[in-house]
C-alpha cells in the first residue's frame, strides 16, 4: 500500500520524500473504462471522507494538548467536540452509508477489513477524549494514551485509503483516479498542519526526547516541500501545478499563514519551548492554514464532480 513517509517507519531524506511523492503520481494507474459519473463520485467521496480521518485524528490530539496547556482553551475545547463528533460519523458513514455525504453502504471485503483496522483503535481513542469534552482536565495516563494511538489511527486510515484507491481505481477511470489522488495529497497536507501544531504543543510541553524532535523536523520537511510542490508543480515527482486560479489562490493564502510560523516549527524542532501566546500565535496560524487548504479541496472536488 502506498504511503507518504509521515508513518512510524520514518523518512530518511528529501530524496525518498520525492520519490515517495513520484510513486503516489505515477503508480496504481487504472487501465479500465470509467464507470457512470454518480457511482465515480460516490467513491471518491469515500475516499475523501477516510482521508480525512487521518487529520481528524492528529487534529483532536492537537486540541487536546493545546486545551491542556491552556491555549485559547474554549476553541480549543470546542475544535475538540467537534472534531470527535465529525470522525464518528465519518467512521460509520464510510461502511454503513450516508445520504448526506451521498455515500452507500460499502460492501468490498478488502475495504471492510482496513475499515475494522481503524474501528478496532477508534473504540480505544474514542473514550479517552470524554473527560476534556466535559470539561475537565485529561488525566496524565488519558492523554499518553490519546498521543500514542494517534499515530497508530493515522496510519490505519492511510492504509484505508490506499484500500480504497487499490479496490476502485478501475471503476474511477483514469481522470477520476487522478482527481482523487490530487484531493487525497492535498488532505494529507491538512493532515501535516495539524501533526505540527501537535507536535509543537507536545514539545511545550516539554516531550522534547530526541525521536519527538526528530519526527517534528521530518514532519516539516515533508510538510514545506509539498507544499510548494503544490503551488507550483513537480514535474520530477509528477505533481501537477493548481488546476485552476481559484485553487491556486487558496494555496497562496494558505502560504501566507505558514510563513510568518515556519521559524518557529523549525525552532521547536531543536527543543524550543514555546511560551503560551507563542502557542497561541501557532495555532491560530496552522488554523487559517488547514482553513485555506479546505477551500482548495472544495474547489477541486468541484471540478472532480463537473467531470473536469
Amino acid at each position: 500500500m502506498l504511503q507518504l513517509p509521515v508513518s512510524r517507519r520514518g523518512c530518511q531524506c528529501l530524496g525518498a520524500i520525492l520519490t515517495v511523492l513520484a510513486s503516489l503520481a505515477a503508480g496504481e494507474r487504472p487501465v479500465q473504462a470509467q464507470t457512470a459519473k454518480d457511482a465515480r463520485l460516490s467513491i471518491a467521496e469515500r475516499i475523501v471522507a477516510a482521508g480525512r480521518q487521518r487529520m481528524l485524528a492528529e487534529g483532536m490530539a492537537a486540541s487536546l494538548c493545546y486545551v491542556d496547556q491552556g491555549v485559547a482553551d474554549a476553541r480549543s475545547r470546542s475544535q475538540l467536540y467537534v472534531m470527535w463528533n465529525i470522525f464518528g460519523w465519518y467512521h460509520r458513514a464510510i461502511v454503513s452509508g450516508s445520504q448526506e455525504l451521498d455515500l452507500g453502504v460499502e460492501l468490498d471485503p478488502r475495504v471492510l477489513a482496513a475499515w475494522q483496522e481503524v474501528d478496532s483503535l477508534w473504540t480505544e481513542l474514542r473514550p479517552l477524549y470524554d473527560t476534556p469534552i466535559s470539561g475537565q482536565p485529561a488525566q496524565p495516563s488519558q492523554f499518553d494514551d490519546a498521543v500514542a494511538i494517534t499515530r497508530d489511527v493515522t496510519e490505519a486510515a492511510t492504509d484505508l485509503v490506499a484500500t480504497l484507491r487499490s479496490v476502485y481505481a478501475a471503476r474511477l477511470g483514469p481522470q477520476g483516479f487522478g482527481s482523487a489522488l490530487l484531493i487525497d495529497l492535498y488532505e494529507r497536507q491538512r493532515m501535516l498542519a495539524q501533526r505540527i501544531a501537535k507536535d509543537v504543543c507536545l514539545v511545550a510541553r516539554g516531550d522534547a526526547r530526541p525521536e519527538r524532535l526528530a519526527d517534528l523536523t521530518r514532519t516539516v520537511e515533508i510538510f514545506s516541500l509539498s507544499l510548494d510542490a503544490f503551488q507550483n508543480g513537480l514535474s520530477d515527482a509528477g505533481v501537477p501545478p493548481p488546476p485552476t486560479d481559484a485553487i491556486a489562490q487558496s494555496l497562496r493564502n494558505a502560504g501566507t499563514h505558514w510563513r510568518p510560523v515556519a521559524a518557529l516549527a523549525y525552532a521547536a524542532a531543536q527543543g524550543m519551548e514555546l511560551d503560551r501566546s507563542g502557542l497561541a500565535e501557532f495555532s491560530d496560524a496552522m488554523d487559517r492554514f488547514i482553513s485555506h487548504m479546505t477551500g482548495a479541496i472544495n474547489a477541486l472536488a468541484t471540478l472532480k464532480s463537473d467531470g473536469g
